[in-house]
């Protein structure tokens, strides 16, 4: 049996690191700013996958059924959250806040390796900062993925189209990453 990972325990490390870190997050450059913010990405990637969206696109769907690979997509960009933590220290200091946001940040849609690497094509970090080319919300929409859902089923082949590109996307997120888009 595969041993479930405590996500809340992720969770409340990276909230303390966050804390130590904090009071220097303005003075940093953002070579900095970005090897701090991966650490939130690394945190979320390695708590469990606690949060699966029940999404899946139509062509991982076809993988799945074919036995082929699929990957899990963390479809908020955890790295640009963490970002959006810091800037907003002030609101996420509280751990109850904190906690809604790295949960929300854990959620997934699978898709094929191929769609992964487009859809993160969309967020760039650099030593030279942030540049956001498609919204969150609009990010499967622009590649021309195709979701498909499970709802409360098992098994993958039991999915169906949603005839939607797109999934609920936190304010809060849609809100911040506006600063950040360049298209």
């Amino acid at each position: 049996m595969k041993n479930k990972r405590d996500w809340t325990k992720w969770c409340r490390a990276i909230h303390m690191i966050f804390s130590v870190l904090h009071p220097f997050w303005t003075h940093l450059d953002d070579e900095w700013k970005m090897i701090i913010t991966r650490l939130y990405y690394h945190m979320v990637q390695d708590c469990g996958n606690p949060n699966p969206s029940g999404y899946i696109s139509e062509r991982a769907f076809l993988n799945k059924i074919n036995g082929r690979k699929t990957v899990e997509d963390h479809c908020f960009s955890p790295q640009f959250i963490g970002r959006m933590i810091m800037d907003n220290w002030h609101v996420y200091q509280d751990y109850e806040k904190f906690e809604k946001v790295f949960f929300y940040s854990t959620q997934t849609i699978i898709v094929t390796q191929k769609e992964n690497d487009d859809l993160s094509d969309f967020t760039q970090h650099d030593a030279d900062g942030i540049k956001i080319l498609v919204s969150t919300d609009q990010k499967y929409h622009k590649l021309g993925i195709e979701l498909y859902k499970r709802y409360g089923v098992k098994s993958w082949k039991d999915a169906s189209p949603t005839y939607q590109d797109s999934f609920p996307v936190p304010e809060e997120l849609l809100e911040y990453e506006k600063q950040y888009l360049v298209s």
